[in-house]
């Protein structure tokens, strides 16, 4: 008898320009250190809840904190492990998102639909898997996930499934 995979929805996150932005910066007796706005997580949070997704990291973030940090930093904003993927750390060994991803995807064959949240243009403009990017164009300045990406993220999650 063989196990049924349900069908899976995924949200690859990008931190800065994302879910932190400059006005996140807090200064201490140190480093600047960066700490996620509380809208754009209540966002993030509302297009898991609407949606059914699981969180997968695509962030830099990945690479220079380990897994326990950001899982922690996630569940202070009411993100804890029930949103993300059991495999929620995506990364590559040159560092590349786009592999990251591509090599992502291809490990998970249930994968129904997935949708990109990031600052950066990752494509070029022919590429396929633009469709499934929600841009935040000059997010790290404009205050990040903002309403009007929720509700595409929203839209491309449950329109494609």
């Amino acid at each position: 008898m063989t196990d049924i995979i349900p069908p899976l929805k995924v949200i690859f996150l990008d931190f800065d320009g994302v879910i932190v932005h400059s006005e996140c910066k807090k200064s201490g007796n140190g480093p600047y250190i960066d700490i996620p706005s509380i809208s754009c997580m209540t966002r993030l949070k509302q297009i898991c809840d609407f949606t059914g997704a699981k969180i997968v990291i695509h962030s830099t973030w990945a690479y220079v904190h380990p897994a326990g940090y950001l899982i922690e930093l996630l569940a202070q904003y009411g993100v804890g492990m029930d949103y993300l993927h059991d495999d929620f750390m995506c990364t590559h060994p040159t560092h590349n998102k786009v592999l990251a991803i591509q090599d992502w995807v291809l490990k998970h064959p249930n994968l129904q639909t997935y949708i990109i949240l990031e600052d950066e243009l990752l494509f070029d403009c022919a590429d396929p898997r633009n469709s499934h990017l929600v841009h935040i164009p000059s997010g790290w300045y404009k205050g990040g996930l903002q309403d009007n990406q929720m509700n595409q993220a929203i839209k491309l999650l449950t329109l494609m499934s």
